[in-house]
């Protein structure tokens, strides 16, 4: 398995800048979400606990000498060797919803103060094909501007630390995405097995499959029912624990 570890800052990914990993490579890319990769869910619950994180990080470098930044946590990325991006494996949610916030953040500041900032804006190139995504997303921007613009204010991308685990090849990404859940909402049934069958079909037909996909709307009883169904006989109907 070839893996590549690195120390980065939330704006050095954002902001495509070459990364040195542990290993001497350099790693660098523009950010991108595959297919196979499950919609971005995250709402106002865990965008509060984010906050809220942030903020106890904020109260505790004020009451003290230190200078450290915010650790966000890891993030594993797959290198594609096709175009070079660095395709989402496991953060999506965390980063997705830290750009959210970057974004609003812009939008609060007048043309003079953002030409005053240490630290320029970045803007992400991310494409969310998945209605559900979209539609998240749009009520996430909501609630940011009108609950948090206090909040988000003092967010500095820059203070954001986090660990890349960068893979070389799609089966070890794969392995990865079938194993490794985010903080804040846990990988469903239905969305390893959409991984498992869209890695087998051709890439240039991909995003249809994915759309078809996500048109069917919420998979879970069904893949319950055919899990616990193909033990009922044997178990001779005995109560079975949930597939998740």
């Amino acid at each position: 398995m070839s893996v590549a570890v690195a120390s980065c800052t939330l704006a050095e990914i954002f902001n495509q800048q070459t990364i040195k990993a542990s290993d001497g490579s350099q790693i660098t890319g523009a950010l991108t979400i595959p297919e196979y990769q499950r919609p971005y869910r995250w709402g106002d619950v865990q965008i509060k606990k984010l906050l809220s994180d942030y903020q106890l990080y904020l109260d505790d470098i004020a009451q003290s000498d230190a200078k450290y930044g915010y650790y966000l946590g890891s993030v594993i990325l797959h290198q594609s060797t096709e175009n070079g991006c660095l395709n989402i494996i496991d953060g999506q949610q965390r980063l997705t919803t830290l750009a959210l916030i970057a974004f609003v953040q812009s939008l609060a500041k007048t043309d003079s103060e953002q030409s005053s900032e240490e630290h320029s804006p970045f803007e992400l190139q991310l494409s969310y094909d998945s209605p559900e995504s979209q539609q998240q997303i749009m009520q996430n921007l909501a609630w940011l501007q009108n609950n948090a613009t206090n909040q988000i204010a003092a967010f500095d991308a820059a203070k954001i630390n986090l660990t890349l685990v960068v893979t070389r090849s799609e089966d070890d990404a794969y392995r990865f995405f079938e194993t490794q859940n985010t903080g804040g909402v846990r990988l469903g049934g239905p969305d390893i097995i959409k991984a498992h069958h869209l890695r087998a079909i051709d890439r240039n037909k991909q995003n249809d499959f994915a759309r078809k996909w996500e048109a069917l709307g919420d998979l879970n009883p069904v893949v319950g029912a055919l899990v616990k169904g193909r033990y009922w006989q044997k178990l001779n109907n005995r109560q079975v624990p949930s597939h998740r």
